[in-house]
């Protein structure tokens, strides 16, 4: 089992390590090794042979699946980690860079400009104020390894860290680790692909397929195998191996059947709390200064909210109009323009009310154009040229004027001649949904106005010419809610719970996957800071976007706002999922691309089913369901009774939207915490990690 300090005096103990990341094929097989204290142990082997998954195991990124391992750490700042990727911050700067780690392992101020300067200086890295973006291959390599050297660890552990490195600085580097391991009694376990170069280090260790090969001095190993260079007795040893692998293979596929027993959880793992002040402040200095180097980020998260709701507000629910429709007039053949100037001669003139009507019309921007035939009509129909034709009959006012004279009809045939005549024709192109919508209101509102000025005219009651309805002041809303009423509390719903993404996608896995969050993880830093420093930032922005999209929405363009603060709350705690929701995508998915789609995917299913487009009331009984769960149903329709009914917390409607913000939040906070939990911080891993 794990101890914090060997009594046999190794820096680090490795006993029948065994790893699998697939269940079938084996990383690890069974393999031992021992790193003496005050050492330097070169760790050679082809790309691919475990390398990188016995270090990863060693600092306590990867778990094993069986096997033990002991080191000399008592707490995470006694390991100073180099992993194969360069695991840095790009938009650092090579100081910051250093402060960072430095105040992550807790060293003050004074300790870190101090160790700062000794390491830039020896490993020629440049100090500009230009991020680490800019900096050559090698460069960042140098300051990578100054970054694990910068608390002067007693156990150091270097995952390649001379490529790109020119020859003369790399035979300093080696002189460095020489005088670390003899005169300060440092350990240095190294992996390098220039194999000649560990001729300095005190022991070696060659592996292959998941196992050493051998283990000793270098020495030892040319006078064992009596090779005149290092890289002779890798490939004499390389080949001795190759004969037994259908042994191996023959192994791996007992080892496919064989149950584990899952080691501890080594003590220097144990030993740190779970929240540091010191190491949070850094991890949330680190953020700000992200934002404040690419502000873009920021930016695009505040300013899409506010170009969506202007796009919307100006895009959507303005009337298509003009209205161009066909006109064949048989009582006025002089046409639209004759009948567009005729005034009445006198009151209760029942003569021309298809001119009267024409007016109406007009004056609610359907425009008239005369045609000559019901087929020269259709024809411009059916081309898109007009709308719709109406048909007049040659004596559809006489009729009129005696409809209202025999009204109520009784059934016989002078009535059906009257009724025949007094009927206007239409005929549209009903294609758009829209404007066929509008067009025959226009249609009806304009011949009930006609109605009712000539029911005035003479002395008849105005109100006979409507239907028996009569709708009054509505008990919510305005009378003259249109769609955009309709779908704005839907919009800056979806728009406060998916902003978050534009943050917690981008940012979040562009550091996972450079490998700086699981070096961030490796130097102390928890679960919980990580999340949390990210969460201060992301309520931050968030808080930006409700109070920017908020006045816009509600104070310029005048939407209705009847409860404020449970309007504004509720928009608040809607955020919170969509947070937790950003921190969750990069932790499962391996690229910006797929957790985009899947953002996308979230965002077409609450606008076709989430009551934007539609009431979620006229969804298909089997999607209904659907409706349900999407975590912006509740909150939308608690925002649309807090803003048109002034309803408050004592609705229930009003705290189902609460209680879905809160539930969907806890879903996704527990769903993070079992990712990190199952894969034991190997979630942390870049993208090139195994």
């Amino acid at each position: 089992m794990m101890k914090a300090d060997p009594a046999y005096g190794d820096a680090i103990c490795v006993k029948g390590a065994y790893k699998t990341y697939d269940g079938s094929r084996f990383i690890l097989r069974g393999l031992n090794m021992n790193v003496c204290r005050g050492q330097i142990y070169g760790l050679l082997g082809p790309s691919g042979c475990g390398k990188s998954t016995l270090l990863n195991a060693i600092v306590g990124l990867v778990g094993l699946e069986s096997g033990d391992i002991t080191t000399l750490m008592k707490s995470k700042r006694d390991l100073g980690f180099m992993p194969q990727q360069l695991a840095l911050y790009d938009r650092m700067t090579t100081e910051e860079t250093l402060n960072y780690f430095g105040n992550i392992y807790g060293m003050s101020e004074e300790e870190i400009n101090k160790r700062a300067a000794h390491l830039i200086d020896f490993l020629e890295i440049p100090t500009t104020n230009r991020d680490n973006s800019s900096l050559s291959g090698g460069q960042k390599r140098r300051l990578s390894l100054a970054a694990a050297l910068i608390h002067n660890p007693p156990l150091v552990v270097l995952d390649e860290p001379t490529v790109g490195v020119d020859p003369v600085l790399r035979n300093s580097i080696w002189d460095y680790l020489v005088n670390m391991a003899e005169n300060e009694k440092k350990t240095v376990v190294i992996t390098t692909h220039y194999i000649e170069e560990t001729r300095q280090a005190h022991m070696i260790g060659l592996m292959r397929s998941g196992v050493l090969l051998c283990e000793d001095s270098p020495d030892n190993l040319l006078a064992q195998n009596n090779s005149g260079s290092l890289e002779e007795t890798f490939m004499r040893l390389s080949h001795l191996q190759e004969v037994h692998k259908m042994k191996n293979d023959e192994e791996d596929a007992e080892l496919r059947k064989a149950t584990f027993k899952k080691p501890s959880k080594p003590s220097y793992m144990k030993s740190g709390n779970f929240f540091n002040s010191g190491r949070f402040k850094a991890e949330v200095t680190k953020n700000f200064k992200f934002i404040k180097r690419d502000y873009g980020v920021a930016l695009y998260s505040i300013m899409v909210p506010l170009m969506s709701l202007i796009c919307f507000n100006f895009g959507t629910g303005y009337e298509p109009k003009p209205f161009n429709l066909g006109v064949i007039n048989e009582e006025f053949p002089e046409g639209v323009k004759a009948c567009q100037s005729w005034r009445p001669n006198a009151t209760c003139d029942f003569s021309l009310l298809s001119c009267r009507y024409l007016q109406k019309l007009d004056d609610k921007q359907v425009i008239s154009n005369d045609i000559a035939s019901m087929e020269e009509g259709l024809d411009l129909v059916r081309r898109s040229t007009l709308w719709g034709v109406i048909h007049f009959p040659h004596n559809y006012s006489d009729a009129m004027a005696k409809m209202t004279e025999v009204l109520p009809f009784r059934h016989d045939p002078e009535n059906d001649f009257i009724i025949k005549y007094s009927t206007i024709d239409i005929r549209m192109d009903e294609s758009n949904i829209v404007v066929t919508q509008l067009l025959k209101r226009d249609l009806y509102e304009g011949l009930k106005e006609v109605m009712e000025d000539m029911y005035v005219e003479c002395g008849f009651e105005p109100r006979s010419a409507q239907l028996p309805l009569k709708f009054e002041e509505p008990v919510y809303a305005r009378y003259n809610v249109d769609t955009r009423d309709y779908m704005a509390p839907t919009l800056i719903s979806i728009l406060m719970f998916t902003m978050p993404m534009a943050y917690g996608v981008v940012i979040i896995m562009e550091e996972r996957q450079s490998g700086a969050t699981a070096r961030s993880v490796v130097a102390g830093v928890t679960p919980l800071e990580l999340m949390g420093s990210h969460l201060i930032v992301q309520i931050s922005i968030h808080f930006l976007q409700l109070i920017s999209s908020s006045f816009l929405m509600y104070a310029l363009l005048q939407y209705d706002f009847r409860n404020p603060l449970v309007a504004l709350s509720l928009l608040f705690c809607l955020g919170f999922p969509g947070i937790a929701f950003s921190f969750f995508l990069p932790l499962v998915m391996n690229s910006t691309l797929a957790a985009g789609t899947v953002c996308t995917g979230f965002v077409i299913a609450n606008v076709m089913v989430g009551g934007t487009m539609w009431p979620v009331e006229g969804v298909h009984p089997i999607l209904q369901p659907v409706s349900w769960i999407l975590p912006t149903y509740f909150p939308t329709a608690a925002l649309r009774n807090a803003n048109f009914k002034g309803w408050g917390l004592s609705e229930p409607s009003i705290l189902f939207g609460f209680a879905a913000s809160l539930g969907w939040t806890i879903v996704f906070v527990l769903a993070i915490s079992t990712v990190i939990f199952v894969t034991k911080n190997r979630v942390f891993l870049g993208k090139n990690a195994p």
